[in-house]
């Protein structure tokens, strides 16, 4: 018996085929609620993080006026903080262009084709660990997802 990952690895899976091909992407930070990024790791830092992971699965990072056209990669932190705890939630998100079947004609819009997404509750002393391994293992997903994907598509799938 597979496990659910393997499973999840078919060659006609939806979001696999989301992140084949991509050549390159844009990387996007949004916070919403930021009081616990004081002691948790800040926009530069989660940037750094994020394209470090990346560069790991050989995917170039390129930079915001580089190309209209790149897929974003958008990681969301929500934090809240709660009495002597902060309840923080993660995604990850691909951006891309995407065209609807039901339209003939017409342009391309912006839609999240792959997304995962975590929560967490950590005291102000772990958190900022906390975050890090949780957004880790978000990235890990994408980037096993990337490294299937891409090659199932050097072996003639998704044709």
């Amino acid at each position: 018996m597979g496990s659910t990952y393997q499973a999840e690895q078919e060659e006609g899976s939806p979001h696999l085929q989301a992140v084949a091909g991509i050549e390159g992407l844009r990387v996007t930070i949004s916070q919403i609620e930021s009081s616990a990024l004081e002691f948790g790791m800040n926009a530069r830092e989660l940037t750094l993080f994020i394209q470090g992971m990346l560069r790991l699965a050989k995917v170039d990072v390129v930079r915001h006026d580089d190309a209209a056209d790149v897929p974003t990669l958008r990681t969301t932190i929500a934090a809240k903080r709660v009495i002597d705890v902060y309840s923080i939630s993660l995604s990850v998100e691909l951006w891309d262009r995407v065209w609807l079947t039901r339209q003939t004609h017409g342009h391309a819009i912006q839609a999240v084709t792959w997304r995962r997404s975590a929560s967490l509750v950590s005291n102000r002393h772990e958190l900022r660990h906390n975050m890090r391994v949780e957004l880790g293992h978000l990235l890990t997903h994408f980037m096993n997802d990337y490294t299937a994907a891409n090659r199932l598509l050097e072996n003639g799938a998704f044709r």
